[in-house]
């Protein structure tokens, strides 16, 4: 049986033994797989939340400690996801815990409206300024990667195709979902602001309803400019931000 194999045949306490989770980590059931990745919900018993842990075989171990180095380095900002804890298994499987989320923007938009939206969106623009002041690009913003918290807050999450502006070694391309990726990023070209900031404005163009609906034109000729083919005329995620908030 493969490493990954491992990760999806096991049960809850097998799989806490599986990855040496801490004792106050206590998984409860799988929420689903993709190709690379096992995702559990869980409880840790400490701090009384709710939380999920997604766990990767050795060969993903790189980019999950990747992914963890650039929240890491994002800090402690309301709009990004946070990884509670990080650690590798005696098999070499990687995993992260983090906070369980309501669901993405994706799945919770229909039942929201305009206003709320709009906040949702310049949450993410002030989060996705955040990150690029601190020298990171995301890399893959799509409608399944802003999460909306238990507060009701939009965080930026999954950061596995970041890239580290001020650091060379880091400086990879870096994966990206091609539905949702700038023309320049389609053509090979490099994660940028730029990129990241047709991703977002993409991902809400998707979520907003038309502008018979309610959506004031202004934010529709923002968001418009946001997914410009030509980078250096697309805004910044400041600008998003700021034209965003309701």
């Amino acid at each position: 049986m493969s490493a990954r194999e491992d990760l999806l045949a096991a049960d809850p306490a097998e799989l806490s033994l599986l990855l040496e989770l801490p004792a106050h980590v206590v998984v409860t059931e799988r929420l689903g797989v993709t190709a690379s990745s096992a995702v559990w919900r869980g409880r840790d018993r400490r701090r009384g939340a709710d939380v999920v842990v997604k766990a990767v075989a050795p060969e993903r171990r790189g980019s999950m400690e990747a992914e963890a180095r650039a929240m890491a380095r994002a800090g402690d900002h309301p709009g990004v996801l946070t990884v509670a804890t990080v650690g590798t298994g005696p098999g070499g499987h990687a995993w992260t815990v983090t906070d369980e989320m309501r669901g993405s923007i994706a799945e919770l938009a229909a039942g929201e409206d305009v206003t709320q939206l709009l906040r949702w969106g310049a949450q993410s623009a002030e989060a996705l300024a955040h990150v690029h002041a601190a020298g990171i690009v995301h890399g893959d913003i799509t409608p399944t990667n802003v999460l909306i918290d238990p507060a009701g807050h939009a965080r930026l999450a999954d950061f596995g195709a970041a890239v580290m502006q001020r650091d060379v070694p880091d400086a990879r391309p870096g994966g990206h979902t091609p539905a949702w990726s700038a023309p320049d990023r389609r053509r090979g070209a490099p994660a940028t602001p730029e990129s990241d900031v047709y991703g977002l404005s993409a991902t809400l163009l998707h979520v907003l309803p038309g502008a018979g609906e309610g959506v004031r034109r202004r934010v529709r000729r923002l968001l418009a400019r946001g997914v410009q083919r030509d980078p250096a005329r697309r805004p910044t995620a400041h600008d998003l931000a700021r034209g965003l908030a309701p």
